[in-house]
């Protein structure tokens, strides 16, 4: 905290600034992490790096799930990072709820 309380005086645009910013960031990630283990929440992912996720459903996803009738269906996660964030690696895991089965299909752009 005190690296940060010394920055309030300098241009916060200057590279410096900026550098040691990112390295807090990435301090605290890895603080966050350790204390956390794999179960991270997304709102202090979220506030650390900027990390913004959308969602986008199928019109097919939003029946299936409100009637419980099955199907098939896709939903698609967008991912973003600010170009000031640090580098972070995610691991995305959707498991099937009791009774259901599941087709995974991964879009590889």
């Amino acid at each position: 905290m005190k690296k940060l309380e010394s920055l309030k005086t300098q241009d916060p645009t200057s590279i410096e600034v900026l550098n040691e910013v990112r390295f807090c960031q990435a301090d605290l990630a890895k603080a966050a992490a350790t204390e956390l283990r794999e179960e991270q929440s997304l709102a202090l992912l979220q506030a650390l790096t900027g990390l913004i996720l959308m969602e986008n459903s199928s019109a097919e996803l939003q029946s299936i799930l409100s009637e419980g009738t099955g199907g098939i269906a896709n939903t698609n996660l967008t991912v973003f990072l600010p170009a000031w964030s640090i580098p972070i690696t995610l691991s995305l895991n959707f498991p099937p709820l009791p009774g259901w089965k599941a087709l995974i299909q991964r879009n590889k752009n």
